[in-house]
């Protein structure tokens, strides 16, 4: 399995840790968007949506399924 992060921008707004935004991959596709805002919190995960014709499309990441809405 590759792991990827991508289209990382760094911000100037950091109080406690590096504040940035970025794109997670998976084997080459994307699965999730990553903010961190600087403030010593957790960085936020966003799962990517993948629609196929309008219909849930169930992906795995990491062995894990998962279903988008």
């Amino acid at each position: 399995m590759k792991l990827e992060i991508k289209k990382i921008k760094l911000g100037s707004g950091s109080q406690e840790t590096i504040q940035f935004t970025g794109e997670l991959h998976i084997n080459g596709k994307l699965v999730a968007f990553l903010n961190d805002g600087g403030y010593g919190g957790e960085i936020e995960i966003q799962i990517a949506a993948f629609y196929e014709e309008g219909k849930e499309k169930e992906f795995e990441v990491m062995g894990m399924p998962l279903t988008t809405n």
